[in-house]
């Protein structure tokens, strides 16, 4: 399976069109090797609605509806793009998140010498972030 699979089939369940769109989209892209998290080829019925017939496939159809969810609460302006692995991450802990990209003193920030996230900083800003601007 392609690491990009996910983030084109997002797309698809999301409805997203070859037209312009005002609206970003949670795109979440996969990143785990192959036969491991979303790729995991081990057999399973499908069950409480979840119609994967793989662990792999039953995992990445809970990020998608997730995605889903988040998308139509938040209504983001940008494009959020979430790198996404499905791996044991010790006892009693259930995920974890965190952004790729931060930036501060943008366009528009707020508050000075705050960090935000790239997507809220995108959001906040309305213009172009470059991902080469050095912090200040």
């Amino acid at each position: 399976m392609r690491r990009h699979l996910i983030g084109l089939t997002v797309a698809a369940v999301l409805g997203i069109s070859g037209s312009a769109s005002a609206q970003g989209h949670i795109i979440i892209f996969n990143n785990n090797a192959a036969g491991v998290g979303f790729n995991d080829p081990t057999p399973a019925a499908p069950v409480g609605g979840n119609p994967g017939t793989t662990l792999g496939a039953q995992r990445t159809n809970v990020f998608l509806r997730a995605a889903a969810i988040w998308e139509a609460k938040l209504h983001p302006k940008q494009d959020i793009r979430v790198l996404a692995a499905f791996s044991p991450l010790g006892t009693n802990v259930l995920g974890s998140a965190g952004a790729i990209q931060i930036f501060s003193n943008f366009q528009g920030a707020e508050l000075p010498n705050t960090w935000y996230p790239v997507a809220l900083a995108r959001s906040i800003s309305r213009t172009p972030i470059s991902t080469r601007a050095a912090p200040r």
